[in-house]
């Protein structure tokens, strides 16, 4: 008995001895620092052994290490729509060393441009900035994905060739293509055209044809381009229509045609050559612009002709004496005093007593429209107005009282301000001046000096008065429609042609009138002797 219990003594012993031993040294090694080693009791060891083997239990498993941060690569990705990319996310522990086989879940805070799956593969689905994120153990790792478009690649124009007509209109579209040659939906064309005078393009794609030509279209998008070649055509000619010459034509006239092209529908045609002919040259010649010249008697027809169609019209050109002549108070021993070829007219004597000269207008077809000046007796005939343009066309003579000076009007052929004007010069044609510059449309016409010489009256749509120091007009406010004025002699009154505005609501009758305007009277009261044009003074002494 006793031997059993020294034996277990021993074991208890033993046992307390190794448990000391180990706890001395588990003990010794937990607390080696400077401190002095106290030696535990053998109950206070076992208790420590025992909360060591039981902290150590196997049945409690390892110890799980917490996820510290998420990472997510690439950090920044850029997709087009409809690609894909897989995105990686790397798990660490505090230390940074890398954790596995923890779950993640993956998200996109904007759907609408990119999704994620469950695996973290991206879909691009529209053009913007989405970020996604990755997530583990309430730890989150990002990355910013950028979706852009497909680039266009080229654009298809159809159709890819496009005749016109003048007038018509036609539709062209472009799509927009990939590098594959995917169309592109939703990309904006821009349209233009070359030539815009040939044809024009909507933002629709729809043509105007506008006159015959050719001209590129082009369509945009995105810095690519395409380009067709656009052909108008012009519109058949069908008709030719030419307006018509005077019944009878005199030596020296100039009447001036015009040709009217149209197609089949009425519609009339610019920009058309046009070609001038003439039957007999030697009776009339015609211009390339249309303006006829007479030069000999008999019947001539001048054609125009354009695109194979012709029309026609056809004068006579008499054997009409436009001379001047000159004959005594009663009306005996008239003498012709020209016989140059052309129109002489409006032939003006010189107020000045003794001088024996006449003013007058002459129309040559050869040197054209001028003033000239000539003795009594026809003798010593010059033209005062040769140094002129010969574009210009000049007439109206007419003397000032002291005989010094000759007003006349000069105009064009062509419309704009400036058209017709009063103009005047000395005696023999030296220091012309214009005086009048009309500021519209018109002109000026009839020139009448004042009795001082210093205002000159003439027509301007109705009558008007110019100082000739100043170049000031004024206007007389007068009804109807007024031409031809006469200043009289004692200046107190102008005598002028007058009718109602109205077209055919009467003839010319005479008026005299103030020069300030009022005092406008009729003097032709018999409507049994007619009208009357052309009025002029007779100066009680000569």
């Amino acid at each position: 008995m006793s031997r059993t219990i020294r034996s277990r003594a021993a074991a208890g012993m033993s046992v307390r001895g190794s448990i000391t031993q180990y706890t001395s040294r588990w003990f010794s090694t937990l607390t080696r620092t400077r401190h002095v080693r106290r030696a535990l009791s053998p109950f206070a060891a076992l208790a420590l052994l025992v909360a060591i083997a039981c902290s150590d239990d196997p049945s409690t498993g390892p110890e799980t290490i917490p996820v510290a941060s998420v990472t997510v690569t690439p950090a920044t990705h850029s997709l087009v729509v409809g690609s894909t990319t897989t995105l990686a996310a790397t798990l660490a522990d505090a230390n940074d060393r890398p954790i596995s086989g923890r779950a993640v879940a993956w998200t996109s805070d904007r759907p609408d441009v990119a999704t994620v799956t469950s695996t973290g593969t991206v879909t691009a689905v529209a053009p913007g900035t989405a970020t996604i994120d990755a997530a583990s153990e309430g730890k989150h790792g990002t990355a910013i994905v950028t979706v852009t478009r497909v680039s266009v690649a080229r654009i298809d124009i159809a159709p890819q060739t496009l005749s016109l007509v003048e007038g018509e209109n036609g539709n062209l579209t472009a799509s927009a293509k990939d590098a594959a040659g995917n169309t592109l939906e939703d990309r904006a064309i821009q349209w233009r055209s070359r030539d815009a005078t040939v044809a024009t393009i909507d933002a629709t794609g729809l043509v105007m044809a506008v006159q015959a030509g050719t001209t590129a279209i082009t369509a945009d998008s995105e810095g690519k381009s395409a380009s067709i070649e656009l052909t108008v055509r012009a519109v058949p000619l069908a008709n030719v229509a030419v307006s018509a010459l005077p019944g009878l034509l005199e030596t020296g006239d100039q009447p001036s045609l015009t040709a009217t092209l149209t197609d089949a529908s009425g519609r009339v045609l610019q920009g058309r050559g046009i070609t001038w002919t003439t039957s007999d040259a030697a009776i009339a010649t015609v211009s390339a612009t249309g303006i006829v010249s007479a030069r000999g008697v008999g019947p001539v027809t001048i054609t125009a002709t354009s695109e194979g169609k012709s029309a026609s019209t056809t004068a006579l050109n008499g054997e009409i004496v436009e001379d001047i002549y000159a004959v005594d108070r009663i009306g005996t021993n008239m003498k012709r005093l020209t016989t140059a070829p052309g129109v002489d007219n409006a032939p003006p004597w010189s107020p000045v007593p003794g001088s024996n000269l006449i003013a007058y207008h002459r129309l040559d077809p050869e040197n054209g429209s001028d003033i000239w000046v000539m003795n009594a007796d026809g003798s010593n005939a010059r033209n005062l107005t040769l140094d002129q343009p010969r574009e210009l066309m000049r007439g109206d003579p007419e003397w000032s009282p002291d005989g010094q000076w000759i007003a006349f009007t000069q105009s064009r052929s062509t419309a704009g301000p400036g058209r017709g004007s009063i103009w005047i010069m000395r005696g023999d044609g030296s220091d012309k001046r214009q005086v009048t510059l009309h500021p519209g449309n018109g002109f000026d016409l009839n020139p009448s000096w004042s009795p001082d010489g210093q205002r000159i009256a003439f027509r301007r749509g109705g009558i008007a008065i110019v100082t000739v120091a100043t170049g000031e007009v004024t206007y007389l406010d007068l009804p109807g429609t007024e031409m031809q004025p006469s200043w009289s002699p004692d200046g107190r009154h102008i005598a002028f042609a007058w009718t109602p505005s109205e077209p055919g609501s009467g003839v010319w009758q005479l008026y005299t009138v103030r020069p300030d305007g009022t005092g406008m009277r009729l003097r032709t009261t018999n409507p049994a002797w007619g009208g009357g044009v052309s009025p002029a003074w007779v100066p009680t002494q000569r």
